[in-house]
């Protein structure tokens, strides 16, 4: 039993012994701050120059079509002037020359009518970006906009959505 608490205490006197051993290098005396120094040291000081750093900026597409001035309750006819009936999605270069042609989409892209026994309703395909240059045109570079009684009632893929959904 001896043995057993022997080799604790001398684990303890080891560990007693190793602190007073390592805090003889940390001593330090209270109330003086620096007592070696007898001059004030004075510290240059110099500017630093930080370089801008200079973000990539992109620049803001110019959207292909008027969609953005294009509200609910406008006529057709008054949509149709302001979408136009063409838009230029790009150039190509003309064969044997330094010139460029438009490339043109007509506007709209399509259309289809969805009726129910109570209206008629007539969905006009707009092409509004370029998702992908694969010279294919897909649902989801086209804008729907929705008619009845040739009066703007919707647009966007989500209102007909909606729309086809009540109609079943």
């Amino acid at each position: 039993m001896y043995i057993f608490l022997g080799g604790i205490v001398m684990r303890k006197y080891v560990l007693i012994l190793l602190c007073l051993l390592f805090s003889g290098c940390v001593s330090f005396e209270l109330g003086k701050e620096f007592p070696d120094v007898e001059e004030p040291v004075t510290i240059e000081k110099k500017e630093v120059v930080i370089p801008e750093i200079k973000k990539e900026v992109k620049p803001v597409r110019k959207p292909l079509t008027n969609i953005g001035k294009v509200y609910v309750g406008m006529k057709k006819e008054e949509v149709m002037a302001i979408m136009g009936k063409h838009i230029i999605i790009g150039y190509e270069k003309i064969k044997g020359g330094n010139t460029f042609a438009p490339i043109f989409v007509r506007s709209p892209y399509r259309a289809e009518i969805l009726t129910d026994a109570k209206a008629v309703f007539e969905v006009m395909y707009y092409f509004t970006d370029v998702k992908k240059a694969d010279d294919i045109v897909s649902d989801e570079e086209l804008t729907p906009l929705v008619f009845e009684k040739n009066k703007l009632i919707g647009k966007g893929q989500d209102f007909l959505f909606k729309l086809k959904n009540t109609l079943k």
